[in-house]
């Protein structure tokens, strides 16, 4: 799958994470003609790895993004072309990478359909430890140029894990001796709550919640102490707090 990505973070570690010598019809970076300090770093780095590059008009870098949703088209001089190979990851894949690591924590997303919190969500991931996100086919964000760039390139760290069906893959969890949990607005208060070796935290939209389908094969809902006005936090919000209590709380 080809895609179009702006943003210099998420380039920044595409770039970095790229095989040398990638062909430029599977990684090429466009860029402007008067190309800023951060964009010649990137062309620096990328050139180091012998990945492609071209100078390209203004308007041929508009071309480039005029198909995206307006969040990614401020390119600011630099667009990456590429071929995403994130969405192979496979649940037994991740399952057998994982079978002798004492500590996993995965997180399950349901029916979270806007691409602006799933990235914020893996950015949270990231930086708490999660070995993966695990998404439905359907019903889902699945825009994943979006993903990496509000996640500023944490997508490229905590694996996309995309299934057919979710419900049976938290079936599946559960014979793999994962504990799941999931954030509602009732449940154990989350700082009383303390996870298991392997975990799952399960999230919902905030429209809908988590489907029901899978709220029923839930260990342990869980909810966040608040003291506002309105009815629940926003679902990324929720999963950075959730997140950190889990690796706060994790085997030393």
């Amino acid at each position: 799958m080809q895609l179009v990505l702006t943003g210099f973070h998420a380039i920044e570690e595409a770039v970095k994470h790229a095989k040398d010598k990638t062909p430029a019809k599977d990684f090429c970076l466009y860029y402007g003609d008067t190309p800023g300090i951060r964009t010649k770093k990137i062309l620096e780095q990328a050139s180091q790895k012998k990945l492609a590059s071209q100078k390209v008009s203004t308007s041929e870098l508009d071309a480039l993004v005029n198909h995206l949703p307006e969040l990614l088209q401020n390119h600011r001089g630099l667009v990456l072309v590429y071929k995403e190979n994130q969405a192979l990851v496979n649940i037994e894949t991740f399952l057998a990478s994982v079978e002798d690591k004492p500590t996993v924590t995965v997180a399950i997303l349901s029916q979270i359909i806007d691409p602006h919190n799933v990235g914020a969500i893996v950015r949270s991931a990231d930086q708490f430890g999660l070995d993966a996100i695990i998404v439905g086919e359907h019903k889902s964000a699945g825009d994943y140029a979006t993903i990496a760039k509000i996640s500023s390139g944490a997508s490229k760290f905590v694996p996309i894990i995309v299934v057919k069906n979710i419900n049976r893959v938290a079936e599946t969890l559960k014979e793999k001796n994962f504990w799941l949990y999931g954030a509602d607005l009732t449940g154990e208060a989350l700082p009383l709550v303390e996870f298991a070796e392997r975990s799952c935290i399960i999230l919902g939209s905030e429209a809908t919640g988590i489907a029901k389908s899978l709220k029923d094969k839930v260990d342990i809902f869980v909810t966040i102490p608040t003291c506002g006005h309105v009815d629940s936090l926003n679902v990324s919000n929720a999963a950075a707090i959730v997140f950190y209590e889990r690796f706060r709380k994790r085997p030393k």
